[in-house]
């Protein structure tokens, strides 16, 4: 027997697809909008990234080509070098360090040892 087409239609209209998204983000933050749109489109419910975007907003996302959640935490991190020459310096020193060790885990990793290391010395 063929598929009821109207029925079909009715079900796919009924999913409020902006709840979905809604609750898919809140249960997986920080999920790619192009992912939340895969991750919900199933059957006859097609959601669109475009979509997503449009539901859950641009906040954390680049508005007129600025980032404002990193220009914000970027503001946090000079405030606490005290100036912006003081931060570059930092992050380089930081960057020579990791670059020395392998990679920020490894970098980690380091500072505990050295920590037990100094701790067992005293």
């Amino acid at each position: 027997m063929a598929k009821n087409n109207t029925t079909t239609a009715v079900a796919a209209e009924s999913v409020n697809r902006s709840e979905l998204i809604r609750k898919y983000n809140a249960d997986h933050p920080g999920t790619k909008h192009s992912d939340i749109a895969k991750a919900l489109t199933v059957g006859n419910v097609t959601v669109s990234a475009s979509l997503v975007s449009s539901v859950l907003g641009s906040k954390g996302k680049k508005r007129n080509g600025l980032d404002v959640e990193s220009l914000k935490a970027t503001a946090a991190f000079i405030k606490g070098c005290g100036n912006v020459n003081k931060a570059v310096e930092a992050i380089k020193a930081v960057g020579a360090f990791i670059d020395s060790v392998g990679s920020s885990e490894d970098a980690l990793q380091s500072i505990e040892a050295y920590q037990s290391l100094a701790a067992a010395i005293k």
